[in-house]
């Protein structure tokens, strides 16, 4: 006799999931948000990216020819915070989720902005346990 247990699939995926993003301030710190991510499996995660590819892709083609530094921050900011909007369904922190406070985070807390996009890709492409 087998002892192995048998995989199921869910039944139904879930909408959200859970997750603590942790990072390092300049100063040294530690520091965590925990967040919940938008559930997508990994074909609904494929077409998220297509989909910011563009956004970013007409980001970088409206900026002139030859943009300066700021320019290219700003236009990166926007798309993170875009991106990450369409990531985290809400928060724990004290500021309102959308788009100016997102790249507001992106410009003070990159960082912080970093860890969670690359921890929801990890979680909704890669799969781990408890998401």
């Amino acid at each position: 006799m087998s002892t192995e247990a048998k995989v199921t699939q869910a039944k139904e995926a879930p909408k959200t999931f859970k997750h603590v993003a942790k990072f390092k301030r300049l100063d040294g710190s530690e520091d965590r948000v925990t967040v919940q991510y938008y559930y997508r499996d990994r074909m609904q995660a494929a077409k998220l990216q297509d989909e910011l590819r563009a956004f970013a892709k007409d980001k970088n083609e409206s900026q002139s020819a030859d943009p300066s530094m700021v320019e290219l921050i700003t236009a990166a900011n926007e798309v993170f915070a875009e991106t990450l909007l369409k990531m985290i369904h809400e928060w724990d922190r004290k500021e309102p989720l959308n788009v100016d406070s997102l790249i507001d985070l992106c410009n003070t807390e990159p960082a912080l902005t970093d860890s969670l996009r690359e921890d929801y890709w990890t979680a909704v492409l890669s799969g781990r346990r408890g998401n």
